[in-house]
Formats: structure tokens, sequence, C-alpha cells
């Protein structure tokens, strides 16, 4: 016959194979979009360009998923910052472009310093 205290511990057991196989870590994988947002800013102000595009691709993509617009905007204002240091007018025109219409579907003005900023260096470009 199982006793319960068998049942309890089998229990217990299943359930940490289970967390342990969902692929639950400290690191990376576990990084919320804000603290990959904090991440690329970092990356950006140490002149790592590549990596915080990496990071900044990354919370694009979750926040393009979520339908989150602070993620978005956040991701945006990255990677103009990026192609701004990077010359690459390209890039900076069509993050600038997708930043505008950002601001324009959510009538959130918050993003329309760094339109302008961006607009104004393409400019001088």
């Amino acid at each position: 016959m199982v006793s319960v205290r068998h049942v309890y511990k089998a229990f217990w057991l299943l359930a940490t194979i289970v967390f342990l196989a969902s692929g639950a870590t400290h690191g990376q994988d576990s990084m919320s979009p804000d603290d990959w947002l904090i991440r690329a800013n970092e990356q950006l102000q140490s002149g790592d360009n590549e990596g915080a595009k990496i990071s900044a691709l990354k919370v694009l993509d979750i926040g393009q998923k979520r339908s989150n617009p602070d993620w978005i905007g956040g991701a945006l204002t990255i990677l103009c910052r990026t192609a701004l240091a990077d010359g690459n007018a390209d890039t900076l025109r069509k993050y600038t472009a997708e930043l505008q219409a950002l601001t324009d579907a959510t009538g959130d003005q918050r993003w329309l310093t760094t339109v302008a900023e961006m607009n104004a260096a393409l400019g001088a470009m």
C-alpha cells in the first residue's frame, strides 16, 4: 500500500523535474524585455553597438508579438541610436519612420523627441 508520505515525496520530485526541464535558468534566458532594454542601453553607452542591436531586436520582437508599445518604442529608440552611431542613414531612416508610425498609431508623444533628433541627424548626414 502507498502511503501519503510517498505520494507527497513523489509529487515534489515530479514538480522539481518539471521545473528544471522547463528551462528555468538564471541569466539571459530569464531576462525581461525591460532588462534587455537596460542591457542594450548599457551596451550602446559602452560602444558595443552590435550587442545593443541584438538586445534591442529581441525586445522589438517580443514587443511586436505582445503588442506592447513601450517595448517597441524603447527598442526602436535604441536601434535609431545604434544606426546613428554607425553612420547608417538608411537604417536610421527606417527605424525613425517606424518610431514615427508608432507615435501616430498610439498617440503617445514621448517618442517625438527621438524622432526629431534622428530627423535632424539625418539632415546633417
